[in-house]
């Protein structure tokens, strides 16, 4: 007597959940290209917010912005007006955009994901170098003009001059929140690559 043996299929279920799609890596670098939007760093006199200025300004080289009590004919008159974002700092916040451009473009793309991944490491370490050299430059230009105002103070009133030069409150170059917000949101976008690479296998 032939006894059928009933055909049983096998149904691959993916159980991969949604990080191991690329719906979050994709979202990520969306959110830290949006986030280039926003104030990535600002210039302060003392407590008060003198000027900022985004991502994408410092990617296009646009003038700082003034905020708080300062105006644009206020800061246009200010040491700080001459401080431009340096060639330097600009071909590093354009590689970082283009960067994440496309570790967007190979998620959506779903493409390997260690690829995305290793560009989102390369963008995050990016932004760090900008802010480094954008710092190192800032800081170089207010001494060489702490030194230009204390030198031109004593031509005029002798010592005193001089020290009230020195003593004169000097801008300082902060970053916001928003771009250590971006700092973050690449470190995870790399995260989630890799963990949609790793799913895969």
């Amino acid at each position: 007597m032939e006894t059928q043996t009933p055909s049983t299929t096998t149904t691959v279920s993916s159980s991969r959940g949604i990080f191991g799609t690329n719906i979050p890596a994709s979202a990520a670098f969306i959110v830290a290209i949006l986030l280039f939007l926003l104030p990535f760093a600002e210039i302060k006199c003392g407590n008060e917010t003198m000027a900022n200025q985004t991502g994408v300004g410092f990617a296009m080289a646009s003038e700082w912005r003034a905020r708080g009590s300062f105006n644009q004919d206020d800061l246009a008159k200010s040491l700080v007006a001459k401080k431009e974002s340096p060639a330097n700092s600009q071909m590093i916040i354009i590689a970082v955009l283009a960067l994440i451009l496309m570790g967007l473009i190979l998620s959506l793309a779903n493409a390997n994901g260690s690829l995305a991944g290793l560009l989102g490491l390369v963008a995050t370490a990016g932004l760090i170098y900008f802010m480094t050299d954008l710092k190192n430059d800032f800081n170089a230009n207010m001494k060489k003009d702490a030194v230009d105002q204390a030198e031109q103070g004593a031509r005029d009133v002798g010592l005193n001059g001089m020290v009230t030069a020195i003593n004169d409150t000097k801008p300082s170059l902060a970053f916001t929140q928003w771009f250590w917000i971006a700092v973050v949101v690449l470190l995870a976008a790399a995260v989630f690559s890799w963990q949609r690479r790793r799913s895969m296998t």
